[in-house]
């Protein structure tokens, strides 16, 4: 089964993708591009994507295609995760051309809408979506955790962040 994402790890887009582990950076602009050409499927364009729909009920494609600026947020953050692929591997991401090729969807702004928590109930600690994907990172994701040109975050290794009890 393939699991899709956004992690949201701190407010700033370049220092967000700064905290992927590596295996995210490597993955996560694959799984960028296929959330936002899935988004034209539902726009009731014309356009039809280099990406096949994938994902269509989860909920980060739902969150996606929710609003104009939650597309153009992800958008900038895909092409920021591919930089930062760019700056550890020294290489460019076959998805980072996707990702700028495509075109603005025709998709009703709302604003950015509230980011959602897409992770097991057991890291989800409190409202604030940030602490909780930095605990689902310490908790959740340890056993992949290397960062290449990058140290560890900071937050990574305060004792604060816990999984819940069930």
């Amino acid at each position: 089964m393939i699991i899709i994402n956004i992690f949201i790890l701190d407010e700033d887009i370049e220092t967000n993708v700064k905290y992927y582990m590596d295996c995210h950076v490597t993955k996560m602009v694959l799984e960028t591009a296929q959330l936002l050409c899935s988004t034209f499927y539902f726009d009731n364009g014309n356009y039809i994507p280099p990406y096949k729909l994938t994902h269509k009920n989860h909920i980060c494609a739902k969150w996606t295609r929710q609003s104009l600026s939650n597309w153009s947020y992800l958008r900038d953050l895909g092409l920021a995760i591919a930089k930062e692929y760019n700056y550890r591997y020294g290489k460019t991401h076959a998805s980072e051309l996707v990702i700028r090729s495509l075109p603005i969807p025709n998709l009703l702004d709302k604003g950015l809408t509230p980011f959602v928590n897409c992770m097991k109930p057991q890291y989800i600690i409190c409202n604030d979506v940030i602490v909780n994907y930095r605990n689902y990172y310490k908790n959740g994701k340890s056993h992949l955790a290397k960062w290449t040109k990058r140290d560890k975050p900071s937050w990574y290794k305060e004792e604060y962040v816990r999984v819940k009890e069930i």
